[in-house]
Protein backbone atom coordinates (compact mmCIF):
# COMPACT_ATOMS: atom_id res chain seq x y z
CA UNK A 1 0.00 0.00 0.00
CA UNK A 2 2.81 2.40 0.89
CA UNK A 3 4.51 1.60 -2.39
CA UNK A 4 1.34 2.51 -4.34
CA UNK A 5 0.99 5.81 -2.50
CA UNK A 6 4.66 6.65 -3.13
CA UNK A 7 4.30 5.82 -6.84
CA UNK A 8 1.17 7.95 -7.18
CA UNK A 9 2.83 10.85 -5.35
CA UNK A 10 5.89 10.60 -7.60
CA UNK A 11 3.71 10.61 -10.72
CA UNK A 12 1.78 13.63 -9.50
CA UNK A 13 4.98 15.55 -8.73
CA UNK A 14 6.39 14.60 -12.12
CA UNK A 15 3.22 15.86 -13.85
CA UNK A 16 3.34 19.19 -11.98
CA UNK A 17 7.05 19.64 -12.71
CA UNK A 18 6.52 18.91 -16.42
CA UNK A 19 3.70 21.46 -16.61
CA UNK A 20 5.92 24.20 -15.14
CA UNK A 21 8.67 23.40 -17.66
CA UNK A 22 6.26 24.28 -20.48
CA UNK A 23 6.22 27.95 -19.45
CA UNK A 24 8.64 30.51 -20.80
CA UNK A 25 11.04 31.56 -18.07
CA UNK A 26 9.86 34.64 -16.14
CA UNK A 27 12.39 37.50 -16.29
CA UNK A 28 14.09 38.41 -13.01
CA UNK A 29 13.21 42.12 -13.17
CA UNK A 30 9.41 41.71 -12.95
CA UNK A 31 7.76 43.73 -10.19
CA UNK A 32 4.81 42.21 -8.31
CA UNK A 33 1.39 43.03 -9.71
CA UNK A 34 -0.63 45.79 -8.06
CA UNK A 35 -4.25 44.58 -8.02
CA UNK A 36 -5.54 48.03 -6.93
CA UNK A 37 -3.88 50.23 -9.61
CA UNK A 38 -2.88 50.19 -13.27
CA UNK A 39 0.05 47.97 -14.26
CA UNK A 40 2.11 48.05 -17.44
CA UNK A 41 1.60 45.14 -19.85
CA UNK A 42 5.01 43.64 -19.01
CA UNK A 43 4.31 43.44 -15.26
CA UNK A 44 0.71 42.25 -15.64
CA UNK A 45 1.58 39.60 -18.24
CA UNK A 46 4.48 38.01 -16.36
CA UNK A 47 2.52 37.91 -13.10
CA UNK A 48 -0.47 36.18 -14.71
CA UNK A 49 1.11 33.92 -17.36
CA UNK A 50 0.88 30.51 -15.72
CA UNK A 51 0.10 26.85 -15.92
CA UNK A 52 -3.50 25.81 -16.44
CA UNK A 53 -3.81 24.56 -12.86
CA UNK A 54 -2.41 27.82 -11.41
CA UNK A 55 -4.65 30.05 -13.56
CA UNK A 56 -7.86 29.00 -11.83
CA UNK A 57 -6.94 30.82 -8.60
CA UNK A 58 -6.81 34.25 -10.30
CA UNK A 59 -9.25 33.84 -13.18
CA UNK A 60 -12.10 36.37 -13.03
CA UNK A 61 -10.20 38.88 -10.88
CA UNK A 62 -10.43 42.55 -11.81
CA UNK A 63 -7.23 43.72 -13.47
CA UNK A 64 -6.10 47.16 -14.64
CA UNK A 65 -3.46 47.43 -17.36
CA UNK A 66 -2.05 50.15 -19.60
CA UNK A 67 -0.20 49.87 -22.90
CA UNK A 68 -0.61 50.57 -26.60
CA UNK A 69 -3.20 49.16 -28.99
CA UNK A 70 -2.00 47.49 -32.18
CA UNK A 71 -3.71 49.02 -35.22
CA UNK A 72 -5.16 45.73 -36.49
CA UNK A 73 -8.14 45.62 -34.10
CA UNK A 74 -11.53 44.08 -34.83
CA UNK A 75 -15.13 44.20 -33.65
CA UNK A 76 -14.22 41.64 -30.99
CA UNK A 77 -11.31 43.49 -29.48
CA UNK A 78 -7.65 44.38 -29.76
CA UNK A 79 -4.12 43.51 -28.72
CA UNK A 80 -2.46 45.56 -25.98
CA UNK A 81 1.35 45.66 -26.08
CA UNK A 82 4.15 47.07 -23.93
CA UNK A 83 5.38 49.66 -26.39
CA UNK A 84 4.20 51.65 -29.36
CA UNK A 85 5.41 50.32 -32.68
CA UNK A 86 4.57 53.35 -34.81
CA UNK A 87 3.40 51.50 -37.92
CA UNK A 88 0.50 49.62 -39.42
CA UNK A 89 2.70 46.62 -40.19
CA UNK A 90 1.97 43.38 -38.34
CA UNK A 91 4.06 42.95 -35.22
CA UNK A 92 5.49 39.60 -34.17
CA UNK A 93 4.17 38.91 -30.69
CA UNK A 94 5.71 35.50 -30.08
CA UNK A 95 7.65 35.64 -26.83
CA UNK A 96 6.64 39.25 -26.12
CA UNK A 97 4.26 40.22 -23.32
CA UNK A 98 0.84 41.22 -24.67
CA UNK A 99 -2.85 40.84 -23.88
CA UNK A 100 -5.74 39.98 -26.11
CA UNK A 101 -8.50 42.32 -24.94
CA UNK A 102 -12.13 41.53 -25.73
CA UNK A 103 -14.35 44.59 -25.69
CA UNK A 104 -16.93 44.11 -28.46
CA UNK A 105 -16.72 47.69 -29.76
CA UNK A 106 -14.90 48.54 -32.94
CA UNK A 107 -16.80 51.85 -33.06
CA UNK A 108 -15.07 53.24 -29.97
CA UNK A 109 -11.67 52.22 -31.31
CA UNK A 110 -12.42 53.86 -34.68
CA UNK A 111 -12.71 57.25 -32.96
CA UNK A 112 -9.65 56.98 -30.68
CA UNK A 113 -6.09 58.13 -31.20
CA UNK A 114 -4.21 54.81 -31.16
CA UNK A 115 -0.88 56.59 -30.73
CA UNK A 116 -1.87 57.40 -27.14
CA UNK A 117 -1.52 55.09 -24.16
CA UNK A 118 -4.61 52.95 -23.50
CA UNK A 119 -5.88 52.20 -19.98
CA UNK A 120 -8.18 49.23 -19.48
CA UNK A 121 -10.03 47.62 -16.60
CA UNK A 122 -11.54 44.21 -17.04
CA UNK A 123 -11.76 40.63 -15.86
CA UNK A 124 -8.76 38.36 -16.13
CA UNK A 125 -9.39 35.35 -18.36
CA UNK A 126 -7.14 32.71 -19.88
CA UNK A 127 -6.62 31.09 -23.25
CA UNK A 128 -5.69 27.56 -22.26
CA UNK A 129 -3.28 26.01 -24.73
CA UNK A 130 -2.40 22.33 -24.68
CA UNK A 131 0.28 21.16 -27.05
CA UNK A 132 1.39 17.60 -26.49
CA UNK A 133 2.39 17.24 -22.86
CA UNK A 134 2.54 21.03 -22.33
CA UNK A 135 -0.33 23.05 -20.91
CA UNK A 136 -0.14 26.81 -20.47
CA UNK A 137 -2.64 29.53 -19.62
CA UNK A 138 -2.06 32.72 -21.61
CA UNK A 139 -3.74 35.72 -19.91
CA UNK A 140 -6.46 37.74 -21.64
CA UNK A 141 -8.75 40.55 -20.50
CA UNK A 142 -12.49 40.78 -20.99
CA UNK A 143 -14.00 44.26 -20.72
CA UNK A 144 -17.58 44.14 -19.50
CA UNK A 145 -18.31 47.88 -19.74
CA UNK A 146 -17.23 49.82 -22.84
CA UNK A 147 -16.35 52.79 -20.59
CA UNK A 148 -13.68 50.69 -18.88
CA UNK A 149 -11.04 51.61 -21.41
CA UNK A 150 -9.80 55.02 -22.45
CA UNK A 151 -6.84 56.72 -24.10
CA UNK A 152 -4.62 59.38 -22.56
Amino acid sequence: MKRIILCLTALLLLFVACEKNCLEKKPKDVKPIDWENYNDVYTAFWNTYSTISESSRIEGKDIMVYGWVLPNYSAHGFTLVTETHGSDKPVRLAGKPHFQVYCGSKEKLDTCDLTQKCYIKGKLAFNRIKAGSCSVAVPEIKIEDIDNFYFD
